[in-house]
């Protein structure tokens, strides 16, 4: 298919239809005559979810956590094992310093604003350790 040839509902409503069949990407780049690229725009569009490749099985592969100093660590360590350097993820590091922030705004505010610039920074600490993960 050609760039400037367009892809009609129809044939999306297909390409949608035919991968949630778990017809994998290049089987279906064959049947359609078209790019990966614009499946995967074709699925984005109509809200649909991409399977992660790098799932094996119904599991996340856990990746590899390794500390400056080069050690492999498990994946709950906080402290290398090999030099006792703090293994925080940047996330982690993030939301200690909202912490540390909040703490000094806090003490720093007016009593009239305290619990509303409290609130909003708590509701970052919440959000960005659900969106990240973090406990």
């Amino acid at each position: 298919m050609s760039r400037t040839s367009k892809i009609t509902p129809e044939m999306e409503k297909e390409i949608v239809e035919t991968y949630r069949n778990n017809v994998k990407i290049k089987e279906m780049e064959e049947m359609f005559g078209i790019s990966n690229q614009t499946i995967y725009g074709v699925l984005r569009r109509q809200g649909v979810g991409i399977n992660n490749p790098k799932l094996s099985s119904g599991k996340k592969r856990t990746k590899k956590r390794r500390c400056e100093c080069g050690a492999v660590m498990p994946g709950e360590a906080k402290f290398c094992h090999m030099c006792g350097k703090s293994l925080k993820t940047d996330e982690e590091i993030i939301i200690d310093n909202l912490l540390k922030a909040r703490a000094k705004c806090l003490s720093q505010c007016t009593a009239g604003i305290r619990s509303d610039v409290d609130s909003a920074i708590m509701a970052a600490v919440e959000l960005l350790k659900v969106k990240c993960g973090v406990k």
